[in-house]
């Protein structure tokens, strides 16, 4: 089924559900039918699963969780562009440099936003120059390359209400597809991001991308896993509940990992949190519900694993969110909050502001590994 099909179904922006924008026009998330009509808060500390998990092996597994900015909708070729534009020195840019940065930026701007009106040089700027500052090497990244000694599967579901039973995650059915488009694992790439059955060849991707390269290049471990498990437009009061079925496929995904590969649970990326602002009593249960969270992850998987949770940006009523996220930081052990906010206007982020994301995630998840 194609995106525009979701958008019938009544999907809002964040899943990337909704008719493709002219130049002239921006989605809007609708949020009355993107919210849970029986909102599930997670009070009670119930386990999502009555199975014992599997015994946990000798290669870091790192899971990433959560809606569609863990899903991943910016494109490669924003990535490309931004490879053209980079100056080959680190030193202050040149106006003609600038200029061709924020081109490029304008060309990575998240799935279903508007590079007319989702623009601004200030997040440009903003974005550019948090790359820059990372040193991080993205000259080889194309459609066919893969980073050593590290491998992906992503399970990935597109937009449905909480209270229905979630089937197999979607993925590109062709024979000749991507290895990233299918819900097996696969050397790390490019192109674990959304499928769309309407660009069937085009590879996007999420967070999971800068925290590979930057493990890669710091050569921080010799092998390592990833996982995704993630649905658009998702919410923690109700699909990541307890008893919510995006908190049953994690522990499903996860033990059936463990049970395949030779893998332990290495830490937690937790990036959701859009979904969560249109309803006060989602708002106000946020910071427990993500403590039940990770309270039950931790008990299953082991009690000190690390995690990290991307912290949504600072606007209108998401800015609620971020200061839950950021309590829940501030109260919790081997816990690091990072920063999304200040570089992008779009819902979806950017190709730059990904990149940023997911090595952030790396460099603060690095130092808890030993401890």
């Amino acid at each position: 089924m194609s995106r525009f099909m979701y958008s019938l179904l009544g999907v809002t922006a964040l899943c990337a559900c909704q008719e493709k924008t002219t130049d002239n026009e921006q989605p809007v998330p609708d949020t009355q039918e993107e919210t849970e009509e029986e909102g599930t808060s997670s009070d009670t500390d119930t386990a999502a699963t009555d199975d014992p998990p599997p015994e946990q092996g000798s290669t870091p597994l790192f899971v990433v969780a959560g809606q569609s900015n863990a899903e991943g909708n910016v494109r490669l070729g924003g990535l490309e562009a931004l490879q053209n534009a980079l100056p080959s020195h680190n030193e202050t840019l040149s106006t003609t440099e600038r200029s061709a940065l924020r081109e490029a930026y304008r060309t990575g701007i998240g799935d279903w936003c508007n590079p007319a009106e989702d623009y601004s040089d200030e997040m440009a700027d903003a974005a550019i120059d948090a790359f820059r500052g990372l040193e991080l090497d993205i000259s080889q990244v194309s459609a066919s390359y893969t980073i050593d000694g590290g491998q992906m599967v992503a399970y990935r579901w597109f937009h449905q209400e909480a209270d229905l039973e979630l089937g197999s995650p979607y993925e590109n059915p062709d024979a000749d597809a991507h290895p990233a488009h299918k819900s097996e694992l696969a050397p790390m790439s490019v192109g674990f991001g959304l499928w769309d059955s309407e660009e069937t060849s085009v590879l996007f991707y999420g967070p999971e991308l800068g925290f590979a390269l930057r493990f890669h290049q710091d050569s921080v471990l010799d092998n390592f896993y990833m996982m995704k498990v993630a649905m658009g437009g998702s919410s923690l009061y109700g699909h990541w509940a307890p008893d919510g079925p995006m908190r049953q496929k994690l522990y499903e995904k996860t033990n059936a990992f463990l049970e395949a590969q030779d893998a332990y649970v290495a830490g937690l990326i937790w990036f959701q949190g859009y979904n969560d602002q249109f309803e006060d009593s989602h708002i106000s249960a946020y910071k427990d519900n993500l403590s039940v969270l990770v309270s039950d992850f931790r008990q299953t998987y082991g009690a000190s694993i690390p995690v990290v949770v991307v912290q949504a940006r600072k606007v209108n009523d998401l800015e609620r969110i971020a200061e839950a996220q950021s309590v829940f930081v501030s109260e919790t052990e081997n816990a690091v909050l990072v920063e999304s906010d200040g570089m992008t206007n779009c819902f979806h982020y950017d190709s730059v502001s990904q990149l940023v994301i997911g090595d952030r995630s790396a460099q603060a998840i690095i130092p808890l590994l030993n401890e």
